[in-house]
């Protein structure tokens, strides 16, 4: 029999099946059990404390007194486990929104729609006129629009008759580059489908097929998260383990997200006729089921860098019988067609004058735009934007400490009471913080270098630094900055730096011709770029131009689903791409390393250079 798991405070019980973890049966059960390292015991945020029961523990296991590491506990008999509230993950905030002048306002406005949907009386059947019901539908189609029809899908087919004589002849249709994909009542409009799958969250947008009205939106943790928050994490976890159905993980979520997003509407997800999904290369070779391994192994291959069409029902998605899903082209190993459809929604082709776009995350994709070429490359800044890998970090979510500054504080809601600490912060919702994301990181690290507390070498001057005291945090413990912490914070710095630096080598000029930034991404939308500036993430002069765009993949994917004239852009995109390899580009590691140091301020320069004169 297997052992029964109690789950304290949440007052739930599950049976452990055979081999499953404490990690994984806390998780089967619903619960949102912190981890980032995809069970391997490194980023120890799966704290438990087992009240009861006797179980297996991995020599890693014990973090604490009293406390384990749920990832290397396998219980042997039933448990009592309590989970302590940091242990806790709240839901995450996720960006669905982007600024794009004449883009968005409620609609992507096709020029060539890419799903042609009408309403047409299709002429019964006479005895002088004994043509089949899908000669008869594909005659008629034709004859109404543009293009000609030239076959019906096999499912469509199936119904066909019966649809037909049950709307009396009169039928909504959808075609998708010739093929009727979709035969149905005349009252229900044709849905379109985006989804930018992001490493961490998922962007869904449900959209009109027929004029692209924006109908609504919906943000959601990628349900993968929990098996590792980075990619390299994420795809070890996918080889290593096949025990967890990564594919199918995301395809279920997918379905069910999609539905609930119908649902609120009205609507069914049968009517959904065309699907169109963007992500990284690591994100849609786990969707798709490609093989991983060539994926995380130098020189990086992916299996395929085309655009995917295939039928919906392949993978199991719950949308019409006939329906199609696109995943648009992939650039290489560690950039994906979530970039591609940045480009296109921030008009990369129409604005070249060594212009750079960022989509900043656990991997950071970047593109300067020259009058020449696209050079684009990949730099995997890792999950400490995101709070993973902090010993207090957590992603923004409720009670995350988002901004902090010294002084006054920040603009906004959230407390700013301060007792025996420099700092005044501002929480996500406004109450007691229970950790800080990736933005107040950054805000914190270059408050503490303002006030001298960090050199620009990255070392606290003292053993580390407070931000919130014990009594003002919601889980009653002291949330601080250590010097780990900053380290790792350096790391993704230096990444980001270094691309920059790289890239406009290959290109042939200096970051300091760079004439304007373009953000994307979730965290580059909340980050306060000017502090960035400060602390040298962003190697360009503090003078130039930067605009954030918020989720610039979610906008081109709208985009590329309801606009067939969207492929041909992204073709010459493609055509002009130069992709530059980081870690194989001269001088990468002197580069890197001297970018995760911070911005020397004008005193520390002067102090280097007495130092230089007097040796």
């Amino acid at each position: 029999m297997n052992p029964v798991v109690h789950i304290n405070p949440l007052d739930r019980a599950i049976p452990c099946l055979p081999g499953e973890t404490l990690l994984d049966c806390i998780r089967r059960a619903g619960v949102r059990l912190a981890g980032d390292c995809g069970g391997r015991g490194t980023c120890g945020r799966c704290r438990v404390e087992i009240e009861r029961g006797e179980a297996d523990r991995r020599e890693a296991a014990p973090v604490e007194a009293g406390s384990v590491l749920a990832c290397g506990v396998r219980p042997r008999e039933n448990c009592r486990v309590t989970i302590p509230p940091e242990s806790l993950e709240a839901n995450p905030e996720v960006l669905t929104t982007h600024s794009f002048p004449g883009v968005g306002a409620g609609a992507y406005a096709p020029g060539a729609p890419a799903v042609e949907c009408r309403t047409v009386r299709i002429p019964p059947p006479e005895m002088h006129d004994a043509r089949s019901d899908a000669e008869r539908v594909r005659a008629h189609v034709s004859a109404e629009q543009d293009s000609p029809v030239s076959s019906l899908d096999y499912r469509v087919l199936t119904t066909l008759s019966t649809d037909l004589r049950g709307n009396d002849w009169t039928v909504s249709v959808a075609t998708y580059r010739g093929e009727i994909i979709r035969v149905g009542a005349p009252d229900l409009a044709p849905l379109t489908l985006a989804v930018d799958i992001g490493t961490t969250t998922c962007a869904l947008y449900l959209l009109e097929s027929a004029g692209g009205r924006e109908i609504d939106t919906m943000g959601v943790e990628n349900p993968q998260a929990p098996r590792g928050a980075d990619v390299v994490t994420r795809l070890a976890a996918a080889i290593h383990d096949p025990g967890h159905d990564l594919q199918r993980t995301i395809m279920e979520g997918i379905g069910t997200h999609a539905t609930r997003l119908c649902e609120r509407n009205g609507r069914r997800p049968e009517d959904i006729v065309h699907a169109l999904f963007v992500g990284n290369t690591a994100m849609h070779h786990l969707f798709l089921g490609l093989p991983l391994e060539q994926l995380v192994n130098a020189p990086y291959v992916p299996a395929t860098t085309a655009e995917i069409t295939l039928k919906s029902r392949e993978l199991g998605l719950p949308f019409a019988p006939g329906s199609v899903t696109r995943w648009l082209p992939n650039v290489a190993g560690y950039v994906g067609g979530d970039m591609v459809a940045t480009l296109l929604a921030a008009g990369v082709l129409q604005n070249r004058d060594n212009q750079l776009y960022l989509d900043i995350g656990t991997n950071t994709e970047m593109c300067l735009a020259t009058p020449e070429r696209l050079y684009m490359l990949s730099a995997p800044s890792g999950p400490a934007f995101e709070g993973a890998h902090m010993e207090h970090g957590m992603r923004a979510a409720p009670g995350a400490i988002d901004t902090v500054a010294t002084g006054a504080g920040p603009t906004g809601a959230g407390p700013t009471a301060r007792t025996g600490t420099p700092f005044t912060y501002t929480t996500i919702g406004g109450g007691k913080p229970r950790g800080i994301c990736g933005s107040g990181i950054l805000d914190l690290i270059c408050a503490a270098r303002e006030q001298g507390l960090i050199d620009w070498r990255g070392r606290l001057r003292q053993g580390e630094l407070v931000v919130v005291p014990a009594d003002e945090a919601a889980h009653g413990r002291a949330i601080t900055l250590s010097q780990r912490d900053i380290r790792q914070f350096q790391l993704a710095q230096g990444a980001i730096a270094c691309g920059v630096i790289i890239l406009a080598r290959s290109a042939g000029i200096s970051p300091e011709d760079i004439t304007g930034v373009v953000v994307a991404g979730a965290f580059g939308t909340h980050i306060n770029m000017n502090n960035a500036l400060k602390l040298g993430m962003l190697p360009v002069p503090e003078s130039t131009p930067i605009r954030q765009i918020g989720n610039a993949a979610g906008a081109g994917a709208c985009l590329a689903a309801v606009d067939a004239g969207a492929a041909e852009s992204i073709q010459t995109i493609l055509e002009e791409i130069r992709y530059v390899e980081l870690v194989t580009a001269p001088e990468f590691k002197t580069t890197f390393a001297r970018a995760t140091y911070f911005k020397r301020t004008p005193a520390e320069r002067d102090t280097s250079n007495t130092k230089g004169a007097a040796k």
